[in-house]
This record gives structure tokens, sequence and C-alpha cells, in this order.
């Protein structure tokens, strides 16, 4: 077996999970596009609520202009919402707010949950490149072919950790479901999409690696060809 179709075999599985979860989770947002029809609120109103209902009121909610993905600045104890989620009124943005702001609880309860979400931050910009420059680089040059196995476990540690938070991210979930509906603040015709939304949302941490995944193939097709 050479070195491409062992990288196949190998890669094989992570490809169709992540693929998988960045299909669910763009099918999710697209279906939820919509506002509610009773609800008039923004996405920085909602992560306020779930933070007030968690005890936070001493984290404030801002706009983070031009970043990607929304984030918990621990330093300014500041919950930092994306442009689009901050005043985002759709039934996703809402969701996805509510979700974030209930992951901010659970990571100050829980240091090891925020030392862990950093960590897939960090490594979805500035390890999962070099992931995947090894794996090609080992599929280019059979003599490093070591290099090709260093590159595959960056991935599949990336995804093992992703998993490994993956129940406590469902949890967020529960308890923000719960919080809301404790507050009547939504009845439940209303919390059953919101329910869905943030169930994807808790999956992204996997399709964050999905834009390296996508690479991977694109490489691994022109070498084939």
């Amino acid at each position: 077996m050479d070195i491409l179709t062992y990288g196949v075999v190998l890669l094989f599985p992570i490809i169709v999970l992540v693929l998988y979860v960045e299909y669910h989770v763009l099918t999710t947002f697209y279906r939820y596009r919509g506002p509610f029809l009773r609800l008039t609120m923004r996405g920085c109103e909602m992560a306020r609520r779930i933070l007030d209902l968690n005890g936070l009121g001493d984290i404030s909610v801002e706009s983070a202009e031009g970043r990607p993905r929304s984030r918990y600045n621990s330093k300014r104890n500041v919950l930092e919402l994306t442009a689009g989620l901050y005043e985002g009124t759709s039934q996703a943005a809402i969701a996805e707010a509510a979700y974030e702001a209930q992951w901010v609880g659970e990571m100050v309860q829980n240091p090891i949950l925020a030392f862990a979400t950093r960590f897939l931050s960090f490594s979805s910009f500035a390890v999962m490149p070099f992931a995947f420059l090894f794996m090609l680089i080992g599929m280019t040059f059979t003599v490093l072919a070591f290099v090709f196995g260093l590159g595959l476990f960056i991935l599949i540690g990336y995804i093992t950790i992703a998993g490994f938070i993956l129940p406590s991210r469902f949890k967020a979930v529960y308890n923000a479901v719960r919080s809301l509906v404790k507050s009547q603040e939504l009845n439940e015709p209303e919390i059953a999409p919101l329910r869905i939304i943030m169930q994807s949302v808790a999956l992204m941490d996997i399709s964050g690696a999905v834009d390296w995944v996508r690479f991977g193939i694109s490489k691994l097709m022109r070498r084939e060809s």
C-alpha cells in the first residue's frame, strides 16, 4: 500500500464526519434564517438575558467587528459576539447568541472547558494549516512519510479534543433551554427551533476542521489525477 492510498484510507472516516457536520450545520441555519413571529429581540439582548439568568451580570456583551467567530474575552470579562450575531434578529442568530452566552457560563464554572475551548479556537487557525502541510509533504516526498503521520496525528488530536468536550456542549444546550423555560421568556413552539439550532452550534468545533479537510481532499484528488 503506497503512501497516497494509506492516506486516503486513514482520512476517509474523518472526512465523512466533518463534512456531515458541516452539512447539518449549514442546512439547519438556512432552515431557521427567518425571524420569530412573536419574539422581537437581537442576539445581543438574548445573550444578555442568558448571562443574567446564570448570575453573570458582571460579564458584558459587545460586538466584535471583523472577527469570524464569537469568543469570551476573560481578561476584559466580555462576551464578544460577531456583528451578525450581535445585531441579528433571525431564529438562528438569537439561538447561537444564547448558546454562546450559556457556554461562557459553563467555562466560568469549569476551567478545563475554558482551556479546551481556547485550544480549539487557536488550533483551527494556527495549527491545522501545519497539519495538512505536513500531510501534503509526506504524500509528495515518500522518504518523508513520517511527516504525513505527524500531520494526521495533529488532525486526529483536534477531532478527539472536540469530541471530548462535546457532551459538555450539549449540556450547555440543555441548561440554556431550561433557563429560558424557567424564566418563561419563550413558549414551547419557540423553544423547539432554538434547541435544534443550539445543538447544531454545539457541533461547530468539529466542523472547524472542515476547511482544512477540504484542502486536504483537493490535494489528494490532484495527486491521484
